[in-house]
């Protein structure tokens, strides 16, 4: 079941991704926010070797026994999980259409 605040967050996706490539691509009139940024995406980083390792510890202490409330199937399926998935998604943008298509915000 979901809840208002997920609606809210998935329904307003797109706004947060928009915002995100206007920074990204003007770092100049946005430094602090691009600086915030990219202190998010090293903390997406971080975070997720530190659930690599954790998965190499549980494998060394438990092996791979399920029902152990931490088993290794469970902890696998976290790895590709992101705090800040529009960040990377803004980035994925401007990798690929930014070239072709310029700035997004720019009036013609």
């Amino acid at each position: 079941m979901s809840t208002p605040d997920a609606k809210e967050r998935r329904s307003n996706y797109g706004k947060r991704q928009r915002a995100l490539v206007e920074v990204l691509t003007h770092d100049d009139q946005f430094y602090k926010e691009s600086q915030l940024a990219e202190g998010l995406i090293e903390h997406d980083e971080y975070f997720s070797l530190w659930r690599s390792h954790h998965i190499k510890m549980v494998e060394r202490m438990v092996g791979a026994k399920p029902g152990t409330g931490g088993s290794v199937g469970y902890l696998q399926k976290t790895l590709d999980k992101k705090f800040f998935p529009e960040i990377l998604d803004a980035r994925t943008y401007l990798s690929s259409k930014h070239e072709t298509e310029g700035c997004p915000f720019v009036k013609s």
